[in-house]
């Protein structure tokens, strides 16, 4: 037995104990001769010390979900005779893999191109393409089936057409297949320069793939033909596994990206796909990355076709769908083992497999990947106070730093004297001001003497006398002879006195100038000279004027009548500190607009008050109210009854607004209730009736003498009369 197997049985011995070496050892024997048998042993022992190893998932059945599988092999023009035969070799060796799981897996070979009829299952067929023994054949067995791939790729065909190799493999699958899970294995050497029945004519044209954009690059529409029914086909739940099969590693790049292309997951920008000059190392990867495309050298023996079949075997039986485990099959045991992508998608230079933070997700655009961000939705690298701890996620602490670069330093944390300086690291309480001056005790030596923060010369509470160029303290004695006389009664001696007759103590602006000897008493800014601006307001010069304390130069200045007002130099409408802000454009600062939105300086009356607020807009004598009389019409009273003219109908009467029964000026008085007032009522004369005895009769008769009969008829006639006027009163009224 060559020293070769020998230490590959001792290895395994070591590796796995005496049942897996007596395994190989009967394994050797029954192999034929030939590089095979070393190769198939190697990749074998590899993938037991792996598993020795340790696998990734705990080993599983072999083959526990079966597949419909297609191999479609490459007979085309550039494939001699030897590449051949080792291309059916290792596909034989892949259906004993596969199969020798125990598992009921089913596998057509088919082959391209191929343009004869001899499609298995369309014999008028002369595509470039052909199922050659196919999963459904009545006698199918898998010794027919490696017997079928050995005189399928016995002869040679011409042209490459990948479309028709995966649109037949394909057809093959949905129609014959009766697995959920569907593979097709495509090989190919070389470029595809043929697409389905229309291929010889390079002037006709389908809904294929453009590949490159240019109508007139039908190279390249191959291509794309071939791109387009992969996608098809992996539409319809078919996995595609590519293999690149090169005589040297200097291989053509077009193909190879295509074959990526047609698998659905090798990367776009694979580095195996896409340069045309690929290191061994970079292939051995590519193999070993977890994606379905695959490279192969036919420059070496047959180990390298061979361990890329039995690579697809392993993956197809115990396929975990994790790119980060290598799977294989061993003593129909599924082995995961653990094994780079080959890939590094966020280029940190660490495998997708070992890698566990994504550079490139960052969702708050800190420039800090989210696995690494210390403060989610911050900015990482804002930190204030410098602790290592971004701001967004910094709490705040009272010591006179700003932990986390929001509201101020210290915010939150107590501060007895408002003085914007929490209570913790405060020294000075502002608060605290016994001699009411403009310094805090804690800011001034003389906290007991309202014009003084520092002792000078004379010490606290007294004041600082400049005679010529010494000063002289207002405790010191008179010289001799001058009395010690204080005729103001300013508690200084008329000897020491700055303002003979006034108040020495008066500072009015605490600018340390007495009052008497300030220029502006009123403002601190300025002592001895008013200025070219006056008294409260400061001369700003420009840049090439020298200014002096006396405002020696005046050339070249601007008034600010606002000191304390950065936004203003003058008080305007509003004054200092508020901003003359006209909303409604009325020429009227908000500060003094009457009328919030409209033009204050609108008067239609001329009374002075603006229409906005005017209650009769058109009437000068009215503005606040319309009155009882309304808008235009005057309030006036004649007689002063509180009735206005408007609405008295008798305006010169103060006891009537309206005429009543006797009309204005007169009392309604009607004594005789006749409904006629007394002072238009006509009185009856008195009649007296006849006497008795001035009648006179006899039996039934009775008769009046000639006067009684005479007053008798007066009184009637008056009686009459007067119901005559009374009815004509009625009626009237």
């Amino acid at each position: 037995m060559p020293f070769f197997y020998v230490t590959i049985i001792t290895l395994t011995f070591l590796a796995r104990g005496t049942k897996a070496s007596i395994e190989y050892l009967l394994a050797y024997t029954s192999l034929r001769k030939g590089n095979m048998k070393k190769i198939f042993l190697s990749l074998l022992f590899l993938l037991q010390i792996t598993s020795a190893q340790g696998a990734a998932v705990a080993p599983i059945p072999c083959g526990e979900n079966a597949a419909d599988i297609v191999l479609m092999l490459d007979r085309t023009g550039s494939i001699s005779s030897t590449t051949r035969t080792k291309e059916a070799a290792a596909a034989n060796a892949f259906i004993d893999a596969v199969t020798g799981t125990g598992t009921s897996h089913k596998i057509s070979v088919g082959r391209f191109n191929d343009d004869t009829a001899d499609d298995a299952n369309d014999p008028t067929d002369t595509t470039d393409a052909a199922i050659y023994y196919s999963m459904s054949d009545a006698s199918y067995s898998y010794t027919t089936l490696k017997t079928k791939v050995t005189a399928a790729m016995s002869s040679q065909g011409s042209g490459t057409n990948l479309e028709d190799a995966i649109e037949v493999a394909a057809k093959e699958l949905i129609t014959n297949g009766t697995h959920t899970k569907k593979v097709i294995v495509l090989l190919s050497d070389g470029e595809s320069n043929r697409r389905d029945s229309l291929a010889e004519d390079n002037s006709e044209s389908d809904d294929h793939l453009d590949y490159d954009s240019d109508a007139t690059d039908h190279e390249a529409d191959y291509l794309g033909a071939a791109k387009d029914a992969a996608e098809e086909a992996r539409a319809q739940g078919i996995t595609i596994i590519a293999i690149a099969y090169d005589n040297t590693i200097a291989g053509e790049k077009k193909y190879r990206e295509v074959l990526a292309d047609m698998t659905g997951n090798a990367a776009a920008d694979d580095k195996t796909a896409n340069d045309h000059d690929v290191t061994e190392q970079e292939r051995t990867d590519e193999n070993k990355d977890g994606d379905n495309f695959y490279i192969a050298l036919g420059s070496n023996d047959d180990a390298d076709l061979s361990t890329v079949f039995l690579a697809i075997a392993g993956a197809i039986s115990c396929d975990d769908g994790n790119a980060c485990t290598q799977d294989s099959c061993v003593e129909n045991q599924c082995i995961f083992t653990a094994s780079p992508s080959g890939k590094d998608d966020d280029g940190d230079n660490i495998d997708n497999c070992t890698d566990t933070c994504d550079n490139r997700i960052d969702t708050d655009q800190d420039g800090v990947a989210d696995c690494v961000d210390i403060c989610q939705g911050f900015d990482d690298s804002v930190d204030t106070d410098g602790d290592e701890t971004p701001d967004g996620c910094d709490v705040e602490s009272c010591n006179g730093i700003d932990d986390n670069g929001i509201n101020g330093i210290d915010e939150g944390f107590p501060d007895s004297d408002n003085d914007g300086v929490a209570d913790c690291v405060d020294e000075c309480d502002d608060s605290v001001n016994t001699d009411g001056d403009n310094y805090p005790n804690c800011q001034e030596e003389c906290d007991t003497d309202p014009y003084k923060s520092e002792p000078g010369e004379c010490g606290c509470g007294n004041t600082d006398y400049e005679v010529g160029d010494s000063i002289v303290c207002y405790i010191d004695e008179c010289p001799e002879g001058s009395g010690e006389t204080d005729s103001d009664g300013d508690g200084v001696f008329d000897c020491y006195d700055q303002c003979p007759g006034q108040n020495d103590n008066l500072d009015s602006d605490g600018d340390l100038i007495v009052d008497c000897q300030d220029a502006c008493p009123n403002d601190p800014r300025k002592t001895e000279n008013v200025g070219p601006c006056g008294c409260g307001a400061v001369e700003v010069f420009g840049e090439s004027v020298p200014r002096t304390i006396n405002y020696i130069y005046y050339e070249n200045y601007t008034c600010d009548y606002c000191p304390n007002d950065e936004n203003k130099m003058e008080p305007g409408q509003c004054g200092c500190g508020v901003d003359d802000v006209d909303t409604d454009v009325d020429g009227v600062a908000e500060c003094n607009d009457r009328c919030d939105g409209s033009d204050d300086s609108l008067d239609s009356d001329a009374d002075e008050v603006p229409d906005c607020l005017d209650a009769c807009p058109f009437d000068a004598a009215k503005s606040e109210v319309a009155g009882l009389c309304g808008c235009g019409v005057a309030e006036t009273d004649t007689d002063q009854d509180g009735t206005p003219n408007c609405n008295d109908l008798c305006a010169n009467d103060p006891a009537k607004t309206e005429e009543g029964l006797c009309g204005c000026g007169e009392v309604d008085v009607d004594e005789n209730d006749n409904g006629i007032c007394d002072n238009l009522d006509v009185a009856p004369a008195v009649v007296p009736l006849p006497a008795f005895s001035q009648i006179q009769g006899s039996g039934s008769s009775c008769s009046l003498n000639a006067d009684a009969s005479a007053n008798m008829t007066g009184f009637m006639a008056l009686a009459f009369a007067l119901i005559g006027v009374a009815l004509v009163r009625k009626k009237i009224s």
